[in-house]
């Protein structure tokens, strides 16, 4: 799954303001950052969910944490969070920033998690996003229960 977000100054937009904004934005954002889902695979006795972020301006603070999310009861939870990664992320051209986040494998519905925040131009921004969710069968890794 990939996924684009911008973070753009409001005074582009509106010519008032220069609040920082987060979401999906125009192509012609005037800063911007991306972060892509690159895969997630399973390793017995593990899961391990891979990200990767360029920033085509670099923003003063730049926090990710990738977490890997198991579902039980209609509910999602945490199973594993990689320590909060304080890189700025270089643009994707120069080859931009990997993530990975491992937990011990267990059957069921996963997916991977990603919360960014941090500053461009002194304007703070937060970015949160879900990958799509994938299944380990128990023939792969054992019931969590």
């Amino acid at each position: 799954m990939s996924t684009r977000f911008y973070l753009v100054l409001a005074a582009v937009l509106v010519g008032v303001s220069s609040a920082a904004t987060v979401g999906t934005g125009p192509a012609h954002a005037a800063l911007d950052c991306g972060f892509d889902f690159t895969r997630q695979a399973v390793l017995p006795p593990q899961v391990i969910g891979y990200g990767f972020a360029g920033c085509d301006t670099p923003p003063d603070e730049h926090v990710a944490t990738l977490a890997l999310e198991y579902e039980q009861g209609g509910r999602w939870f945490v199973a594993s969070a990689a320590q909060p990664d304080r890189t700025i992320p270089p643009p994707y051209r120069l080859g931009g920033h990997h993530y990975q986040v491992s937990a011990a494998c267990y059957s069921g519905t996963w997916r991977a998690a990603i919360g960014i925040h941090g500053k461009i131009q002194g304007h703070d921004f937060t970015y949160n996003n879900v990958s799509d969710s994938f299944e380990i069968p128990s023939s792969q890794c054992h019931p969590r229960f």
